[in-house]
């Protein structure tokens, strides 16, 4: 009986000890991949406290280019989070041509939404034609902000959407 006991025991270690597997090895970024890397963001800006921008019913994405390190500097001007946004995170989708940047935050510890700039940078960037889109937690699909740019022709410049909902315009 004892015999049985470990011949079963032996087959369960072997059994168990076969089905483990490796994880992969975590793989680093190739060389030379465009990366985003969100910096950070504002104080919440309000009218009480004088900080909304003349006019903040635009919601603009700031861009500099800067070609001798492949450098793209994002400054996401007026983008609506809640107001008091834990935390945020930005995650950067390269494909070909086309740049998603998802914005979310951590969680809407207060009942209200707020404008905030958000600084971004991106590395590896080629000077070619990107079409870009921000995704932000608060806007529809139809309303993200996105355009065209093209870094060989125009290093710096804006993409601007005007907003007449809540938390832009005069409230």
């Amino acid at each position: 009986m004892k015999k049985n006991l470990y011949f079963i025991y032996g087959l369960m270690i072997l059994t168990l000890a076969s089905s483990c597997q490796e994880s992969e090895p975590q793989t680093e970024t190739p060389p030379g991949t465009p990366t985003g890397v969100y910096l950070s963001h504002s104080a919440c800006q309000t009218r009480k406290a004088g900080s909304l921008s003349e006019d903040n019913s635009k919601e603009c994405l700031v861009f500099t280019y800067r070609p001798d390190v492949k450098v793209l500097e994002l400054t996401h001007k007026n983008a609506g989070f809640n107001c008091c946004p834990d935390s945020i995170y930005c995650d950067f989708d390269f494909s070909g041509d086309t740049l998603i940047i998802s914005e979310t935050e951590e969680s809407a510890l207060c009942n209200c939404l707020c404008l905030f700039d958000l600084t971004l940078r991106l590395e590896n960037v080629a000077p070619n034609n990107w079409f870009i889109q921000v995704q932000e937690p608060y806007l529809e699909p139809t309303e993200y902000l996105q355009g065209a740019i093209d870094l060989n022709e125009q290093p710096e410049g804006e993409l601007c959407a005007t907003r007449d909902n809540y938390p832009w315009g005069n409230y």
